[in-house]
């Protein structure tokens, strides 16, 4: 199955229950990362990696980033796979049972796309392809798009900030359950 500039998170383990004593938790990163897709599937990883380094970096850091005040890792899936061979991939990588079900962050057509494989799953809905807000602010109240072109060298995209959003989304639920 083909995703057009799709994207999926599934958090593993910690999205949406946090105990006080976890530390980390990965992210599955499910975008186009081969095929016509792929540039824009990097661009949404861009966004996604950028809100993970603006808070609770500490020395000797070996995390990809943070969200919520945790140590977060990013594994990446890529979003061409078959349905049912991304839904397998990202419960491998989550180290989940086969019939446990995910915690899904993703945009409707994506959810719509897996047709049913997600029954069971905790779910946050997305728009991965709206443009981001005129006055977009980074989480510590920079200008968004001259902080990310800082950062990565070239001007966000909606992609990036289709990534963007997702990460601060999994922040503020992290953070309020940490």
């Amino acid at each position: 199955m083909k995703f057009v500039l799709s994207a999926m998170v599934i958090a593993g383990g910690l999205l949406f229950a946090t105990s006080a004593s976890a530390h980390s938790f990965d992210t599955i990163f499910v975008v186009p990362v081969s095929g016509s897709q792929a540039q824009a599937g990097t661009q949404a990883r861009d966004g996604f990696m950028f809100a993970t380094r603006e808070r609770d970096a500490h020395p000797n850091e070996t995390a990809d980033g943070h969200l919520g005040g945790l140590d977060v890792y990013l594994r990446l899936v890529d979003g061409n796979a078959a349905a049912a061979d991304v839904v397998a991939k990202a419960r491998e990588l989550a180290g989940r049972a086969a019939d446990d079900a995910p915690r899904i962050v993703a945009p409707a057509a994506i959810l719509e796309a897996l047709n049913g494989q997600t029954e069971g799953a905790e779910l946050i809905v997305i728009d991965l392809t709206a443009p981001a807000p005129a006055n977009m602010s980074t989480m510590d109240g920079r200008p968004f798009g001259a902080a990310f072109e800082a950062a990565f060298g070239y001007a966000p995209t909606p992609a990036v900030f289709a990534g963007y959003a997702a990460a601060r989304q999994i922040d503020t639920v992290v953070r309020a359950n940490n």
